[in-house]
């Protein structure tokens, strides 16, 4: 949902998903002398209650030395910036954000402009589509506030709960729909360890339900650790290893809901089956409800079955699912891999290029040329790159040094009327990871969720 409000001079613009409330302030140039920076007031409607946001960045000459982790008040340590995100936003909520600039002395701020913005925040339960991102790479400074500098394993269930902020319970529940006979799962995985999902799964087969699993298997540390795991939880009998002749990796991570052998519904996304997919990479779990889209997964699934050599399947799979015609036709279409040749990522840097409001990208390793070329000379006005770490995986100290300065040039580009930004970001337990999505502030919005890599 978005809304836009304006009072005088000062107007905001409130873009509200299920748990984030993005602001975006604008006071004209030459009305921002003596600006300390703008105060922010919430009122949840739902909840009943009224309050100040808080930050944690303070006027130096007043709180020279803030222990960290501490809030302060926005009414006396103002936002210097112009946009603000609210990560305490609750799914289904309706709030007020106000908005006040602040002038005088830091040490005494002062309420000036004032315009207020009313925002629902979505659902996180629509009626074809669920989804759920985890907390990820975002919350990597609440995360040490709130639990301190211990991984989620020494604190417990309660730091694993927020880390998931509903991608492990949507993944359960999907799972949990599988009641009994008649019922069936289709699950391939690349990352295969995560011993709650491992469960649920083996409780569908315990009451009648038809799972089966088709694991990465090729001959590496994933395959040792997907064994293992289904060996400890006793699923030998519902797991088919995949080893396809000329495949590195078997990188799915879907689940198709069937009955009576026809597709009900998908749970696809970025997110391994791993407590470093579920809980500490940045990563998204989509649930689709349309049976027509379920249905070309499970044909997916049945077709990655045979394990055929990647060069006889992947003619196969472009057959299956062409590259749209149209990319801003309101449709979903499955783009499936391996392919057998790179005109899919063609096609996504042309998309990424040419869209004319904003780009929003993340990488989990490095960023191919091709995207480097759209951020450096595409359309959009506002472009954004999250990464991991500016360069993938190299054989040589050599070429990774050249992946960096690349991404460093990159960095520095900065064209008239336009913003181009690029940013790593890492934290011990939480990286950026495998989400795509352009013109996602645009007037005609485009999303692609990949569980592949844009390399």
């Amino acid at each position: 949902m978005r809304n836009k409000e304006q009072k005088g001079e000062l107007s905001v613009q409130a873009i509200a998903g299920t748990h984030v409330v993005l602001l975006g302030m604008n006071l004209p140039e030459q009305n921002c002398p003596g600006l300390l920076g703008f105060a922010l007031r919430r009122e949840d409607h739902t909840e009943g209650e009224k309050y100040w946001l808080s930050g944690y960045k303070t006027f130096k000459s007043v709180e020279p030395f803030p222990p960290p982790g501490l809030l302060y008040s926005t009414r006396q340590h103002p936002i210097q910036g112009f946009t603000w995100s609210d990560f305490s936003a609750k799914p289904e909520h309706d709030y007020t954000y106000e908005v006040f600039a602040l002038r005088s002395a830091p040490a005494s701020p002062k309420e000036s402009e004032k315009v207020a913005v009313d925002i629902r925040t979505e659902s996180e339960h629509g009626r074809t589509h669920h989804v759920h991102f985890n907390r990820g790479a975002a919350a990597s400074q609440e995360y040490t506030r709130r639990f301190g500098d211990k991984r989620p394993e020494q604190v417990g269930p309660a730091a694993f709960e927020w880390l998931s902020r509903g991608a492990a319970e949507s993944i359960a529940d999907f799972i949990g729909r599988a009641v009994g006979s008649g019922w069936g799962l289709r699950v391939g995985a690349y990352e295969f360890t995560d011993e709650q999902v491992l469960t649920a799964l083996g409780a569908a087969r315990d009451r009648g339900a038809d799972v089966q699993v088709l694991y990465h298997a090729e001959n590496d540390t994933q395959k040792i650790s997907n064994e293992k795991a289904i060996q400890k939880l006793g699923l030998q009998n519902i797991c088919q290893p995949r080893n396809a002749q000329g495949l590195t990796l078997s990188h799915n991570k879907t689940i198709v809901l069937t009955k009576a052998d026809a597709a009900q519904a998908v749970l696809t996304g970025s997110t391994n089956f791993s407590v470093g997919g579920i809980y500490g990479h940045s990563n998204v779990v989509h649930v689709c409800e349309r049976d027509d889209v379920a249905g070309q997964y499970l044909w997916l699934w049945n077709e990655l079955k045979k394990n055929l050599p990647k060069s006889a399947d992947a003619g196969v799979l472009v057959g299956k699912t062409p590259l749209p015609t149209d990319p801003l036709a309101k449709q979903i279409t499955p783009i499936f891999s391996p392919r057998d040749s790179l005109e899919a990522l063609d096609w996504y840097a042309q998309q990424a290029k040419g869209a004319n409001d904003a780009l929003f990208m993340t990488f989990a390793f490095g960023m191919n040329q091709r995207f480097q070329d759209a951020y450096r000379n595409g359309n959009a006005k506002l472009r954004y790159a999250l990464m991991e770490a500016m360069s993938g995986p190299t054989r040589t100290k050599e070429q990774k040094a050249a992946n960096e300065a690349a991404i460093i040039a990159l960095r520095r580009v900065q064209p008239l009327a336009r913003r181009t930004t690029l940013g790593t970001k890492r934290s011990r337990a939480i990286s950026a990871h495998e989400i795509h999505a352009r013109r996602s502030l645009g007037s005609e919005p485009a999303c692609c969720f990949r569980f592949g890599k844009f390399q």
